[in-house]
């Protein structure tokens, strides 16, 4: 698992492309999976064309959050 990366424009943390780190990168939402308590949302990147997984899971009673590479879909 990848961490996070984050740009703030001001108004809060924004999302980044964690292949291309861009700061103006649109992520586009491919796929929604929901089970239980664990959301998986898989993103494409308009500046580079990567999809990537952003997993919200429990793991041993913590919420965990962090990317996935796409290529292992």
């Amino acid at each position: 698992m990848r961490k996070l990366k984050f740009f703030d424009f001001g108004a809060g943390d924004c999302l980044k492309c964690p292949s291309c780190e861009d700061d103006y990168s649109y992520l586009h939402i491919q796929k929604v999976e929901h089970k239980d308590d664990d959301i998986s949302i898989v993103y494409s990147c308009e500046t580079c064309g990567d999809e990537n997984i952003l997993d919200i899971f429990n793991e041993k009673g913590h919420k965990r959050i962090g990317w996935y590479d796409g290529k292992s879909l």
